[in-house]
């Protein structure tokens, strides 16, 4: 299943095992259109940033891009494709990058819809291509010849980052584009130049199998979790370790920063989810909550809401990041909830699972003086002070419930 948002919010495009793309209103949660054509499933779904495309691919081996105001084909791109794995459109919208499975990458003008360049090189077996944030780069994960650099515009090689093969399963690339951070089963975390390829440093973080990794918004801090149950926080410019926080119990599976910096989410097998202070390495809450392990985190895009989606509870809890209340809990889904997204306006949350289907959950949050304002109402007085401490702490204890 592949879930996309439109760069306004407005539309989510969802593809999967039912050969079918949907375009769903986000506020309505109606369905806006339907496009049939592909006759196999759908592994990839991508808008153009101004919204007016979106490019599809999966295991019929065909691209096909869809003008989503008229909700009809555009075109289907003509080239000897294989099972397409991964499209992306470039930052400015003017190249689409196709991986797929046998043939390697092609870029296409998506102006003219013609192909461009196919990157060379017997590139097979493309798990996924990433554009760099000003555009100029296009990174490609593959089995058999592992993390490759690529210029976007001639689509010749940059580099091949040397040492790594079938070992890296993520990439990352720093906020400005200038540092690629990949992470390997038996290299590690390591840091490379975006712009000739070549390595900084190797950071030394244990080698125990699968793992995370995540920027900070400024690109002043990288974080990395493992197997090992223990986040640490590097200095990506010198290879540096700032600080090592201690506290789950099992590995730690997903890093989220919220959008300010100023706080780290972490996931774990332990079933447990904690916020930190990344500038002091203080926990700040412990949230738990989930029965299974937690395998993905999301912050709002305002910060101020933490989405998490667990391993076999098939629900995902949403909290209030400066009280850590759990504030919601999304249950429906019969499968577990492979992956979590909020649109761009934070007010609906995507969830998509392993029973096969995508929801749509409205998730527009009071604030916490209009929510406790509500509760005062229905309950017919003011809170306690033991309650407002817990429930609203930023208010003087002297001030008269909200109205």
């Amino acid at each position: 299943m592949s879930v996309a948002f439109s760069p306004d919010g407005r539309t989510l495009a969802t593809g999967g095992l039912d050969r079918a793309v949907r375009l769903w209103d986000t506020a309505t949660g109606g369905t806006m259109a339907t496009f049939p054509g592909h006759i196999n499933f759908i592994f990839a779904v991508a808008f153009s940033p101004d919204g007016r495309t979106l490019a599809t691919g999966g295991e019929d081996r065909a691209v096909r891009l869809w003008d989503t105001a008229a909700s009809q084909t555009r075109v289907v791109l003509s080239s000897p494709l294989k099972t397409v794995f991964s499209v992306a459109f470039s930052p400015d919208g003017r190249t689409l990058a196709t991986a797929s499975d046998g043939r390697g990458v092609d870029l296409w003008d998506a102006a003219t819809n013609r192909s461009r360049k196919r990157l060379s090189g017997r590139l097979n077996e493309v798990i996924s291509a990433v554009f760099s944030p000003e555009g100029r780069t296009l990174v490609t994960l593959s089995s058999d010849r592992g993390v490759e650099m690529w210029d976007a515009d001639t689509g010749r090689l940059r580099a091949g980052l040397s040492g790594e093969t079938t070992d890296v399963f993520r990439a990352e690339f720093s906020p400005d584009g200038r540092t690629l951070a990949t992470r390997g089963m038996d290299r590690g975390v390591q840091l490379w130049d975006a712009s000739t390829g070549r390595i900084h440093r190797r950071l030394p973080e244990p080698t125990d199998g699968m793992g995370s990794l995540a920027f900070s918004p400024d690109g002043r801090t990288l974080a990395t979790g493992g197997q090992d149950s223990t986040v640490r926080l590097w200095d990506p410019a010198t290879g540096h370790l700032r600080k090592s926080l201690p506290g789950h119990t099992d590995g730690v599976d997903s890093l989220a920063f919220s959008p300010d910096g100023r706080t780290l989410a972490t996931a774990s097998i332990d079933s447990t989810v904690r916020l930190w202070d990344p500038a002091t390495g203080h926990l700040r809450k412990s949230l738990p909550g989930h029965t299974a392990p937690v395998f993905s985190v999301v912050f709002s895009p305002d910060g101020r809401t933490l989405a998490a989606a667990g391993n076999d509870d098939r629900t995902v809890r949403l909290w209030d990041t400066e009280t850590g209340i759990t504030v919601a809990t999304l249950s429906g889904h019969t499968g577990t909830v492979l992956s979590v997204a909020f649109s761009p306006d934070g007010r609906t949350l995507a969830t998509a699972s392993a029973d096969k289907t995508v929801r749509m959950w409205g998730v527009a949050l009071l604030a916490p003086t209009t929510a406790i304002s509500k509760i005062c109402r229905a309950v017919g007085r003011d809170l306690t002070a033991q309650e407002r401490s817990v429930y609203l702490p930023d208010q003087p204890p002297h001030t008269p419930c909200p109205s």
